[in-house]
């Protein structure tokens, strides 16, 4: 019987990772981990002794709480799943104890789901990695811990059984009367002190207030009953079994009955969530370093592969960030990443939700809908944000094509008569073509309001002029002195922060000294560019970013990394970092600012060598908005007068490093040979096999 139950167990699991694949796109390895993992606590729960803790980290809107949410429907756990929001505000932690008092009083000690949201909201650390001293959450890290723990109830009951016992002890004190849970003597008295005919008014009407029976008045009201029995579960049913225990006590039996609930009430409640799945899910902005760009021209695939490198060690270094080291031990070492969307992942959910919104419609109208690839095509254009996941994505399928298709119910009338319509999107249009047995009948057209579109539109004017020069500088500089062809570059783009940009992978993972000149030099390429191209009256305001960028990273690698002439760390006067380091000083200043000069240096005699190839690609960022890989190779290869293309096409991770210590180690065991068989060694040849 318990074989089948299990075999039952593994089947609803299976099916859950079937459905799951099949409305979670883009997450198939991610399902199969997550499953992987809860198998044991699903199929033998009896067995846990302690929480299962899953961690989930990625960006915004890749299916983190959502996945969670129904994989607890698909196994039968939706009504055990409790959701505790960690980013609420004040009022985390009043939900956290009432979550935690319904836990103790329906589900303790049994298998259930604990989803942890916005847990990146939970932190102890400040920005400056100082202890925070207040929180609302570190009840939380008790449970994560072993699962059982001991908390102070969470009713309000407890402040109204207070008032309530201090006027009822008043009552007495006045001399009323109680038998059996009713008041017998000065009942009038008795309904003024309490209030009564107030509150009915308040709660029902006047003339109920008035019609109040004073033959049967209780003592303590039925609607008391309830929050005893919210404090005292343990001994009682329900709160009828209260009333009932209430009807055989006199007035001071009443209070200490009040007093013993109250009582009972401010003594440790005891929650064990020993048997739990506890899914903990946030976002860590300082593992997903391209968390904070939000140019929609970026190529989704670009952050899709940067985000398949975050391991386990750059996770918990970003947890460092805002929790201690206990803390982070708590978690455990089951920290799932959830990659980016890949390009394929976008145009998949796109497929996914037109078909929903297809079915939903067809069962409706009871007619077919097609939508031309074009749809597809306009949705990802204007909906995909790379690193904000599937919730703009959404927003805008909805008012491009959803609420669009709602004009078809309009059209369909007694005399118009239909069995298809195809949608199709030109020139911002969308276009409605309506078909009987596959012949057109009739074609209406809507204007589409493109707003990424709009900001994508080739200019030709001076300041697509400006950005083509610009980007063009930076790409003949990576390709003369980063030897690395770019993967392309933007003279106009929706983002908000850039007229334009360029993009290379990184070639490597470090940075030597030898290079800080070169990439120095690759950063301020775009204002020398134009100082050379327009003259240097005629430079614009559009290289800070560039001109930050090359200086920080100068002054970072000679202060910090040792590649100055002073062997040590040097504090900056607003450094977070502790008090120890060197204090900021006038030669390691001077030192970036030759790095600096010699840079610009080197970017000005390099472009104006290859001033011809920087004048091409400038005139076709000129003309065209974006410029590929292939296109920038093809333009070099003509116009380039110094460029190495052996260099160019060198693997990405072949340095010279493990060659200078391969070429040494062999040196090392040449010379230990000698010393051991000088005679031997005398025979090169000999010594070479």
């Amino acid at each position: 019987m318990q074989n089948n139950n299990i075999q039952e167990k593994k089947a609803i699991l299976e099916n859950a990772k079937i459905v799951l694949n099949k409305e979670f796109i883009g997450l198939e390895s991610i399902i199969t981990t997550i499953i992987d993992s809860i198998s044991s606590w699903y199929l033998f729960p009896h067995i846990q002794d302690r929480p299962l803790i899953v961690n989930l980290w990625g960006l915004t809107g890749v299916g983190k709480s959502s996945l969670a949410i129904r994989l607890s429907q698909l196994i039968q756990f939706d009504n055990r799943y409790y959701r505790f929001d960690m980013g609420a505000g004040s009022d985390t932690s009043w939900d956290i104890r009432i979550k935690l008092n319904d836990i103790a009083n329906n589900q303790n000690g049994q298998a259930m789901i604990i989803g942890f949201d916005e847990f990146h909201h939970a932190k102890s650390l400040d920005e400056l990695q100082r202890e925070l001293s207040e929180t609302p959450h570190r009840i939380i890290w008790d449970l994560l811990d072993s699962g059982k723990f001991n908390t102070t109830k969470y009713s309000h009951a407890i402040g109204k059984l207070y008032n309530l016992k201090e006027n009822l002890k008043y009552a007495l004190h006045q001399g009323i009367m109680v038998e059996n849970g009713f008041v017998t003597e000065q009942k009038e008295k008795f309904i003024d002190l309490m209030d009564i005919r107030h509150r009915i008014t308040n709660i029902y009407n006047r003339d109920v207030a008035k019609e109040y029976d004073t033959k049967n008045l209780l003592f303590v009201d039925t609607e008391y009953a309830l929050d005893i029995y919210e404090l005292w579960r343990e001994r009682f049913k329900n709160e009828f079994e209260v009333s009932t225990e209430l009807l055989t006590m006199d007035g001071e039996q009443s209070i200490a009955f009040i007093e013993k609930a109250i009582e009972y009430g401010l003594s440790p409640l005891e929650v064990d969530c020993s048997k739990a799945l506890i899914f903990i899910m946030g976002n860590l902005d300082e593992a997903y370093r391209m968390s904070n760009d939000f140019n929609p021209d970026i190529n989704a695939n670009e952050f899709y592969e940067q985000s398949l490198k975050i391991n386990i060690s750059d996770i918990k270094q970003a947890l460092r960030r805002r929790f201690r080291s206990e803390q982070i031990a708590r978690l455990g070492n089951l920290h799932i990443i959830y990659p980016s969307f890949s390009q394929q992942s976008y145009y998949q959910l796109i497929e996914l939700e037109l078909n929903r919104l297809k079915k939903k419609h067809e069962d409706i109208l009871g007619i077919k809908i097609n939508f031309d690839s074009s749809i597809n095509e306009i949705i990802y254009k204007e909906g995909v944000y790379p690193t904000q996941g599937i919730r703009p994505l959404l927003t805008t399928i909805h008012y491009l094509i959803g609420a669009q298709l709602v004009k078809i119910h309009f059209k369909l009338t007694d005399d118009f008569q239909i069995d298809e319509v195809e949608l199709k999107e030109e020139n911002s249009y969308l276009i409605f073509y309506y078909k009987k047995n596959e012949t057109i009948i009739e074609q209406t057209k809507e204007k589409l309001e493109l707003n990424l579109e709009k900001l994508r539109v080739n200019r030709n004017d001076d300041l697509q002029a400006i950005t083509a020069v610009h980007e063009s500088g930076h790409i003949v500089l990576s390709l003369a002195l980063m030897q690395q062809v770019p993967e392309y570059a933007f003279s106009v783009t929706a983002d908000a922060e850039s007229g334009g940009f360029m993009y290379s992978k990184p070639k490597t993972a470090y940075i030597s000294k030898k290079q800080i000149i070169n990439r120095a030099a690759t950063l301020l390429g775009g204002y020398l560019a134009e100082k050379l191209v327009f003259g240097e009256d005629y430079v614009t305001n559009g290289s800070e970013s560039d001109l930050y960028k090359a200086t920080s990273m100068v002054s970072e690698l000679i202060n910090q990394s040792g590649m100055g002439n002073f062997l040590g760390a040097i504090q900056v006067r607003d450094s977070s970092r502790n008090e120890y380091l060197f204090e900021d000083n006038v030669n390691s200043n001077k030192e970036v600012m030759n790095a600096l000069q010699a840079a610009a240096s080197l970017a000005e005699q390099t472009l104006l060598k290859e001033k011809d190839l920087l004048l091409k690609l400038s005139d076709y960022l000129s003309e065209n908005r974006m410029i590929k890989k292939e296109q920038i190779k093809e333009i070099t290869q003509r116009y380039a007068i110094s460029i190495d293309f052996k260099a160019l096409s060198k693997d990405a991770n072949s340095g010279d490093y493990k060659d200078i210590l391969k070429q040494q180690v062999s040196q090392l065991k040449q010379k230990s040979l000698s010393l051991v068989f000088p005679d031997f060694c005398l025979n090169q040849n000999i010594l070479m096999k």
